[in-house]
């Protein structure tokens, strides 16, 4: 037979059992409550390092055995560099800008500047060219200046009482001495003076000289009292003693000419110093007495 008090402990237990069940059940819908709120705020962030600071220190690698010195303290790597974008981007802009401009490099300078040289180097060459050139056919060709030659001289109704009075009339020669160019000579002047200071003026036509050849004209020059202001004094002394002295200045332009050269138009001036016309007596006239006279040639 059965023991009344197992049986009754059993059900003792029994009921204990199923109360602690339903106080299980009762406290249940407190622990899904609590587990909703967990799952609400969702689970805790991962302990991530912040960028551009170095990672924690790992874990200290162990003590070494005894009676050895400890290890040296763990140094961790240095911290990646802080990207930069903006040199990154201007690079890759940069590479993109060299890929696509056709005006990439700048121009080549060089070719400008040996152009430069190449042109200063003809130019030096062509002149010395034209000079040799020149050079040779002046020495082959031997330019000369032609010669000037006053081979007669008169003056009547010479006067210098109040004024100066007269008429010069002067005979001029002009020879070509190139046997290879021929003159050509133009705009002549004629001018007598007397101590420096213009009596009278005339003027010549041009004139054309084949090879050795001569030449000679006359010019007529009537006194002129127009702001000259002659030394009327010092010819009435002179003329009183029975001669003047004059002088002659003409200009020219002349150029010497070939069939295949030519010099440049130049102006000449020819000096003629020292015509002295002798006066008969009284007389109003005077004719040249150291004749003829050569001319002094001035370029």
């Amino acid at each position: 037979m059965d023991d009344p008090s197992s049986s009754s402990s059993q059900n003792n237990g029994k009921g204990s059992s199923s109360k602690d069940k339903s106080k299980g059940k009762e406290h249940s819908p407190s622990t899904s409550s609590s587990s909703s709120n967990n799952n609400a705020w969702g689970p805790p962030p991962p302990n991530m390092p912040y960028p551009n600071y170095p990672p924690p220190p790992g874990p200290y690698p162990p003590a070494g055995p005894p009676g050895y010195p400890p290890p040296p303290p763990y140094q961790p790597y240095p911290p990646p560099p802080y990207p930069n974008e903006y040199a990154h981007h201007h690079h890759q802009h940069h590479n993109n800008y060299h890929a696509h401009s056709p005006y990439d490099y700048p121009p080549n300078r060089d070719a400008g500047r040996g152009f430069i040289r190449g042109f200063i180097l003809c130019s030096c060459i062509m002149f010395t060219a034209f000079f040799i050139v020149t050079i040779v056919v002046a020495l082959a060709m031997h330019p000369s200046l032609p010669k000037y030659q006053i081979t007669s001289m008169t003056v009547d109704n010479f006067a210098t009482t109040n004024t100066l009075t007269g008429n010069w009339y002067t005979t001029i020669l002009v020879e070509n001495p190139n046997d290879k160019l021929t003159g050509y000579f133009g705009d002549f002047k004629v001018f007598v003076m007397h101590k420096g200071r213009e009596l009278t003026g005339g003027y010549a036509p041009g004139i054309v000289l084949p090879r050795n050849e001569k030449k000679q004209f006359s010019v007529n020059s009537p006194a002129s009292n127009f702001g000259n202001f002659p030394d009327l004094d010092a010819m009435a002394k002179e003329r009183a003693s029975g001669s003047v002295t004059f002088d002659v200045t003409i200009t020219s332009v002349t150029e010497l000419k070939s069939s295949s050269v030519s010099t440049n138009p130049e102006s000449l001036t020819a000096v003629c110093e020292g015509l002295k016309l002798v006066f008969q007596s009284n007389s109003t006239a005077g004719t040249l007495d150291n004749g003829p006279v050569d001319c002094e040639i001035h370029v």
